[in-house]
């Protein structure tokens, strides 16, 4: 058993998804020797499926709404999670002795969902990005170019005379190429709902050569400037998270 699941996260499948699987296989099990603590790990395992897929499920409307694929592959574990609630919230009721009322399951459910939408107010996620920082001498403000490949990127600025020192000290400099280049810059985006609200730089890392740099303070792109491929900046979520 231990072997699949570390199989299974090597192959791709999340941390989230295989803790939640074990936790439930767990209260299966666990109802065979005592019914009542089994049947409460199960529930609590559900609830929280249900909270997560909610809110993969408003990642998919506000980001993703036409990815047919990615909906049935929410879709699954959230019905299957939504009737296993069901089905152990009565057999707790029943094991405390306690009326079951139908009701409780939709009103249950459509608070999750809820609670999934409502997540979207602020997200808060870090993105790596290659960037091109291009300076210009009589002021502070600087442009750059972020791309994750030739046909996805975009442009914003920055006025910073701080980030400009920098960038002359830290930035690598190519002497064909004009602008200096910060390999997988780290880049925090905060987004409410679709709409992006705040984009800072934090630092940058360079793989091939082992080098990272955080700043002391994270550096603001006006947003108003952004041009371009801005779906580069979108939170990621993947099925297995």
């Amino acid at each position: 058993m231990i072997i699949l699941l570390i199989s299974l996260y090597v192959f791709g499948l999340g941390f989230f998804t295989i803790a939640m699987t074990t936790g439930t296989l767990i209260g299966f099990i666990a109802t065979i020797i005592k019914p009542r603590i089994g049947y409460t790990i199960i529930f609590i395992s559900t609830i929280v499926w249900l909270l997560r897929y909610s809110e993969h499920a408003s990642f998919l409307i506000f980001y993703d709404i036409e990815n047919f694929g990615r909906w049935i592959m929410v879709l699954i574990p959230l019905s299957i999670s939504a009737v296993l609630f069901g089905l152990s919230l009565k057999a707790v009721q029943n094991e405390r002795k306690k009326e079951f009322k139908f009701i409780w399951i939709p009103i249950t459910l459509i608070t999750f969902i809820s609670i999934g939408l409502l997540s979207f107010v602020r997200k808060s996620h870090i993105n790596e990005i290659n960037c091109w920082y291009y300076l210009d001498n009589k002021s502070d403000t600087i442009k750059m170019t972020f791309a994750i490949s030739p046909q996805h990127k975009f442009d914003a600025l920055c006025h910073s005379k701080n980030l400009k020192e920098l960038i002359l000290q830290q930035g690598i400099k190519y002497e064909s190429i004009d602008g200096y280049y910060f390999p997988e810059s780290k880049v925090k985006v905060i987004t409410s709902f679709k709409k992006i609200t705040n984009v800072k730089v934090m630092g940058f890392r360079n793989s091939e050569t082992n080098k990272k740099i955080n700043f002391e303070n994270d550096f603001e792109i006006d947003i108003n400037s952004i041009k371009g491929d801005k779906s580069i900046l979108k939170p990621r979520f993947t099925w297995g998270d």
